[in-house]
């Protein structure tokens, strides 16, 4: 393992664990988290569940429990597991810590616990040690900057936790260890940000937000904050998808256009104006798919794969080549198609149609590639330091950036100060 913030850590389901490689990569199961677990006298708590822990052989295994023949740890006399899904769905980084779902609608969360984020019921750090969160029966998670939000895949309520000072769960609550719902409405996808939170409803794809509002990033035409869900003024449009940033929100709406509203000081709304905007201002006119808000820039991928980003260039966070700002969408590398792209504190992400993923921005904990202080202005350098594969999907935090490949493993790498990457 590495000194410091630089340590690289792989989730997945194998049940082993090790060094991999020249990056020192480590791969943590879920019989190791276990075991990891029992060693603090805390694994077969009232939250216990069977199917859980898979293993090859018994010492794969906690104490009291074996392996059985369909390859799960199981107490005596329990029943065989049915076949399931193996590995992650998907990954969400907030500010210090981290959660992802998997193929069996798990819900796990590590890292920073301080106001109670990971949603465990305290406020110990689940340092190291990804932990399962109420139910098993999530469709989507998004963590903020101190607070985490998921859906429910049974009936799609939303449930939010951890830091609520500025109203950001959406439950009147100013503080929850563990989740607790927001009203009784329906909902098809969620967006945590630094003190606020948005959704998208459903049947109808309406946004609602709620929390900070000091630089209108609610979007409601007002600087008040909120405690509850309110619609943002926006004449009734619909969205396909929306991205909660530290002080601005963006959002793609269903005809592919994207808007962005709230803070504006860095030129992260991409309007052009460097004017705060308490309703969404229009940025883009076409066909995309992904946008992300990030602390002070934000970024957008079209449908044909095209990237750009806007707002602050320190540190070279917009992959422009340059470090100067940028007050309206500029193209990042243009020529080469992307599938997705994510942004975080000072940094970006984005996965290549070749199924790579390539960082750049500030690096000063290894969150771009393995020189940390040695950021990078576009995406042409050194890759982060991740096993070769066809990734899907990647998330970022103030400092550490997570992803998910195809075959369901994560590889989290960058700070681990409040083991936000989730490995030993």
């Amino acid at each position: 393992m590495r000194d410091g913030t630089r340590t690289v850590a792989r989730l997945a389901s194998p049940t082993w664990l090790g060094y991999t490689g020249e990056v020192r990569t480590k791969r943590l199961s879920r019989a190791c988290w276990a075991m990891l677990c029992a060693a603090l006298s805390a694994c077969y708590s009232p939250e216990y569940r069977a199917c859980a822990i898979t293993c090859g052989t018994n010492d794969a295994c906690p104490d009291g429990t074996s392996c059985g023949a369909d390859g799960y740890c199981h107490r005596p006399g329990e029943d065989m597991c049915d076949a399931g899904g193996s590995g992650y769905a998907m990954v969400a980084a907030g500010e210090r810590h981290s959660c992802a779902i998997d193929a069996d609608h798990v819900l796990y969360c590590w890292g920073d616990n301080g106001l109670g984020e990971t949603g465990h019921g305290d406020m110990l750090d689940r340092v190291n040690a990804p932990t399962p969160v109420d139910s098993d029966d999530w469709l989507t998670v998004s963590a903020g900057a101190e607070h985490t939000c998921g859906i429910k895949s049974a009936d799609h309520s939303l449930w939010c936790w951890g830091n609520g000072g500025e109203g950001q769960l959406g439950n009147g609550l100013m503080l929850a260890y563990e989740p607790r719902q927001v009203g009784t409405d329906e909902w098809a996808s969620v967006s945590a940000g630094g003190s606020h939170t948005c959704a998208i409803g459903r049947p109808v794809a309406s946004l609602y937000c709620w929390g900070g509002n000091d630089n209108g990033q609610l979007g409601d035409d007002s600087m008040m904050p909120r405690d509850a869900p309110v619609p943002v003024a926006d004449g009734g449009a619909t969205y396909a998808s929306v991205s909660a940033g530290r002080d601005h929100t963006c959002a793609v709406r269903s005809n592919g256009d994207v808007y962005c509203w709230g803070d504006n000081e860095y030129g992260q709304l991409g309007d052009g104006s460097g004017a705060d905007q308490l309703t969404p201002v229009i940025v883009q006119s076409g066909d995309y798919k992904i946008v992300a808000a990030a602390f002070q820039h934000s970024c957008s991928l079209s449908q044909a794969g095209d990237l750009t980003c806007w707002g602050s260039g320190e540190d070279g966070a917009l992959g422009t080549g340059g470090y100067d700002p940028e007050p309206m969408p500029a193209a990042v590398h243009t020529g080469a198609l992307w599938d997705y792209v994510a942004a975080g504190g000072g940094h970006t992400c984005a996965i290549g149609r070749d199924g790579a993923v390539l960082c750049w921005g500030f690096n000063f904990a290894g969150q771009v590639n393995d020189m940390p202080d040695n950021p990078t202005n576009e995406p042409l350098g050194d890759a982060p330091p991740i096993a070769a594969g066809t990734w899907k999907q990647v998330a970022l935090g103030a400092a550490h950036s997570c992803a998910i490949d195809d075959q369901g493993a994560i590889d989290c790498w960058g700070a681990n100060d409040a083991g936000q990457l989730g490995g030993l």
